[in-house]
């Protein structure tokens, strides 16, 4: 039986796990495109608009990461939530700063999480 890093490995070499091995993350993804048509969306916080609290956050983003995410632009809707975001996003992504994943793990968790979302980035 493969862990889940090799099937993440597996899969980030393309070589995907047959969708009939995944019957729960097929009901989950139809669960969200349904619910996705009825919720409400915010628009990203810009730059221009965001106040001087807000600026800042994004400013060090800017500094960490060399541009602002727009999960960070949406969560900007609740200062209380950014507040928090960088340090977290710092101690996710970077050695040394708490974490005990590996860099490579961290990377392969990063990019299997995108691809079950279907980002296009």
């Amino acid at each position: 039986m493969r862990t889940a890093l090799e099937e993440t490995e597996r899969e980030v070499r393309g070589h995907s796990v047959a969708p009939r091995q995944q019957p729960g993350l097929i009901r989950a993804r139809a669960q969200i495109a349904f619910m996705s048509e009825e919720m409400a969306r915010l628009p990203l916080i810009q730059d221009g608009e965001a106040p001087e609290e807000i600026r800042a956050a994004f400013e060090a983003a800017n500094r960490f990461n060399g541009r602002v995410a727009n999960s960070m632009r949406m969560f900007a809707h609740s200062p209380a939530i950014l507040k928090y975001l960088l340090p977290l996003q710092a101690v996710l992504q970077k050695d040394g700063l708490g974490c005990k994943l590996d860099a490579r793990t961290r990377a392969l968790a990063m990019i299997k999480v995108s691809a079950l979302n279907e980002c296009r980035y």
